[in-house]
């Protein structure tokens, strides 16, 4: 029987290949945002997606709520639907968006918890 012989991996070896690797999986983390895209949707049609949908809905905003320094209701009207978003914003008033987050149900009414808004 012939026996395998074993590499021996000195620890300074270890230590560049995690970094490698650590370096890597940083670099894929920064590039990811650019290859995951969302639904774009028309607000009308939302009731066909669930809870925790990552989406993209456009529109004006209509009304804007501040209900503390860091939490603002938006009320955001495409064609003849309307949809509140959640965010930690101000100032959207009578502006066309891109609105990009989660939908969340809150009171049995369906809300987005915008994570991204774009003026247009």
């Amino acid at each position: 029987m012939s026996q395998k012989k074993r590499i021996q991996i000195s620890s300074s070896t270890w230590c560049k290949i995690h970094l490698f690797t650590a370096i890597i999986g940083i670099f894929i983390l920064f590039l990811l945002p650019y290859f995951i895209h969302t639904k774009e949707i028309n607000v009308c049609k939302i009731k066909d997606f669930k809870e925790g949908d990552y989406i993209s809905v456009y529109g004006k905003i209509i009304s804007e709520k501040n209900l503390t320094k860091d939490f603002t209701i938006l009320t955001l009207q495409n064609s003849s639907c309307k949809i509140e978003i959640t965010c930690n914003c101000k100032n959207f008033l009578n502006q066309t968006v891109k609105v990009t987050g989660h939908i969340e149900y809150y009171n049995n009414k369906t809300q987005i918890n915008a994570e991204r808004i774009e003026t247009r």
